[in-house]
């Protein structure tokens, strides 16, 4: 298939591309161009800034694709001038969207049926793509995956942080008991998940989630981390503090966010698709940890004054180090 590839040169867009080659697909990237990301042999480049549509109309004119694949969009003005650009010139459009836009239930796993917030950019972006999919002589596909993990995550205060914090063996603080359940997906699954929709007659006009096959708790989670780097671990959690403190439930106290259980259901596309997670918690975090020893990531010296703050006011309230 000839496929464009919005995004690209960073984390889950670098490691797509370099799946769809592997998979023998003819592959353009489409981004700014800022990126110093080595792109494999044979990628063709466009380059356009997505806040500048008239930019990205002129680059995708006179372009033609089987699928256009968006890593990215985060607004329905991202996605328009895609549209318009390539004036119909392609066959599917699938669009990265999240899990991070349904409403709050008691009721787990979250499936697609779950209401959203329509008022949000993300799922707007989604909506757009699936009407004008509905009018435009074209098929769309939604994608929506939880907290990705993995090799060339650029979010430095995700498992990075953690990375950081157990090898200068620094308590890591985890909201209440750290029993809440976490479900991140390794990011080579997530790309995986769209080379598998690519093409897919049967994933016309569909959302999908996709996650890990097993959720994993906050304490989990850090202590595989621990385990596969061979380190000791310290651990604060906030159990005993009191719930009605707001900064104890900052996003910013636990890197992959959350203090309640969060889970959800991948079994439309793991049935409808074929698609299957090949990546254990544990494995993922050993090829993800390698990737940051392999970079040199350990050698940098981290800024430890935001979970200082965070620490010192933990155990002011009552939380203690174990």
């Amino acid at each position: 298939m000839n496929i464009l590839v919005l995004g690209g040169t960073q984390f889950v867009g670098l490691r797509l591309v370099k799946l769809l080659i592997e998979k023998s697909h003819r592959v353009t990237v489409l981004n700014r161009g800022l990126s110093r990301a080595s792109l494999p042999d044979g990628v063709a480049q466009l380059i356009a800034d997505r806040s500048q549509p008239a930019a990205v109309r002129a680059a995708l004119s006179g372009k033609t694709f089987d699928a256009v694949i968006d890593t990215f969009a985060f607004k329905p003005e991202e996605v328009q001038p895609v549209l318009d650009g390539l004036a119909g010139a392609f066959a599917q459009y699938i669009l990265c969207g999240s899990t991070g836009y349904y409403m709050p239930t008691d009721v787990t796993p979250i499936d697609e049926e779950q209401p959203v917030y329509d008022e949000a950019d993300k799922i707007q972006s989604e909506q757009l793509l699936l009407n004008s999919a509905a009018d435009g002589g074209f098929t769309a596909t939604v994608i929506r995956p939880p907290v990705v993990y993995g090799p060339c995550n650029p979010i430095t205060n995700r498992e990075s942080s953690l990375f950081a914090q157990i090898t200068h063996e620094r308590p890591v603080v985890l909201t209440g008991t750290g029993a809440s359940l976490l479900h991140p997906i390794h990011v080579d699954d997530l790309a995986a998940a769209f080379e598998r929709a690519a093409g897919n007659d049967a994933a016309a006009g569909r959302i999908y989630n996709v996650a890990a096959r097993y959720a994993s708790s906050q304490k989990v989670l850090v202590s595989t981390i621990a385990a596969v780097m061979g380190m000791p671990l310290q651990l604060i959690l906030t159990g005993n503090c009191p719930v009605e403190d707001r900064f104890l439930e900052s996003r910013d106290l636990f890197p992959f966010g959350h203090d309640s259980t969060i889970t959800y259901n991948s079994e439309k596309i793991r049935y409808g698709l074929g698609w299957q997670p090949q990546y254990s918690l544990r494995d993922g975090l050993a090829m993800t940890y390698q990737w940051w020893l392999d970079e040199g990531l350990d050698k940098v010296e981290p800024n430890f004054e935001p979970q200082d703050e965070l620490i010192n006011h933990a155990t002011s309230l009552g939380a203690v180090i174990s």
